[in-house]
């Protein structure tokens, strides 16, 4: 099976936090927070990749497959593809309707099988996305 995959450049964590602040949900209109939230979308699961390979040595498709959270897609040339996985790379391609659940499930499942394999400060910063998630989840 052939694994290609466009590589997609990202920059480090806190892309949501640089684009949007920090959430102030008293002060923070609705449309302030969709959009934070939709920057917290791409920063877990950027995070969660980045922490993924470095925890692992295996790439998205491996991340994907072995979650069961992500559709892997094999076309007839045998190559897999990951299309909704990658809209969720970058701001420009995410989704209208992002699916909250499965970002924070990655994010969960990455942590898990990454315990002990990278530093503790970048699980306590996946975590804490992840529970940044949950939090501005519920007050949609």
């Amino acid at each position: 099976m052939n694994r290609t995959h466009p590589q997609v450049p990202f920059s480090k964590p806190s892309f949501s936090r640089e684009l949007f602040g920090e959430p102030n949900r008293k002060q923070q209109n609705p449309e302030d927070h969709l959009q934070w939230m939709r920057g917290l979308c791409v920063e877990l699961l950027r995070e969660a990749l980045d922490l993924w390979e470095q925890g692992t040595g295996k790439d998205k498709i491996d991340l994907a497959l072995e979650s069961g959270l992500w559709t892997v897609t094999i076309e007839t040339t045998g190559t897999c593809r990951l299309r909704t996985f990658d809209k969720y790379l970058n701001l420009s391609s995410l989704p209208n309707r992002p699916r909250w659940h499965v970002l924070m499930q990655t994010g969960s499942y990455v942590i898990r099988h990454t315990r002990g394999r990278v530093a503790e400060s970048k699980l306590e910063q996946l975590r804490h996305l992840v529970e940044q998630m949950q939090q501005g989840f519920a007050s949609l």
